[in-house]
């Protein structure tokens, strides 16, 4: 909705666009290419780079490695190669399959269950400052930005708990949340 609201103008638009294709193009991923002489560039799934070369005009592809056990989402790899190589990403991704064993399937989502929060090795305390936070604060929600605040406040004490454990105790407790959400506006440690 936000969106429709928007006071952007074409032109900034249009200013914006330009900048995002010369810098994943020119000034980017061919700079990368050449300078390298590399074929494939490859990063994480979740990592900037598909969007760097879509905005380029680059080939991408996706290559799924495997699902975490906690919530059975899927993960793996995005490959990206100079314009008009898409055979180049389509022989990685054979020889890929065919030199490594085959990746466990992601579970359908309907049949991963939420876990309780005693199943998750979380105690009360830890459960009740995470609710806590989570209500006293603007987190757009994203589980990730708390679980860096919480992190960097008890780093003196040694314990640390990571993001996916924030998600589920909030998600287990009737809080909407999500991972992998930045957190842009003024980042996780100045709240």
């Amino acid at each position: 909705m936000a969106a429709l609201q928007s006071t952007t103008t074409r032109e900034e638009i249009r200013t914006a666009r330009t900048h995002l294709h010369n810098t994943a193009g020119r000034d980017g991923l061919d700079y990368l290419f050449s300078q390298h002489a590399l074929d494939i560039v490859v990063a994480p799934g979740d990592s900037s780079l598909s969007t760097l070369s879509a905005a380029a005009g680059y080939p991408t592809a996706a290559c799924p490695l495997s699902a975490l056990k906690l919530n059975g989402q899927p993960f793996g790899l995005t490959l990206c190669s100079p314009p008009h190589t898409e055979s180049t990403l389509l022989h990685f991704l054979t020889a890929y399959e065919a030199t490594f064993p085959p990746r466990a399937l992601p579970l359908p989502l309907a049949s991963v269950p939420l876990q309780a929060p005693d199943e998750l090795g979380v105690d009360k305390g830890v459960i009740d400052v995470i609710l806590q936070e989570w209500d006293a604060r603007k987190w757009g929600c994203s589980a990730d930005a708390l679980a860096s605040w919480l992190n960097m406040r008890w780093k003196k004490s040694g314990y640390e708990i990571s993001a996916e454990t924030v998600c589920e105790v909030l998600r287990a407790n009737g809080r909407v949340a999500f991972r992998g959400l930045s957190d842009v506006e003024d980042g996780a440690f100045s709240r």
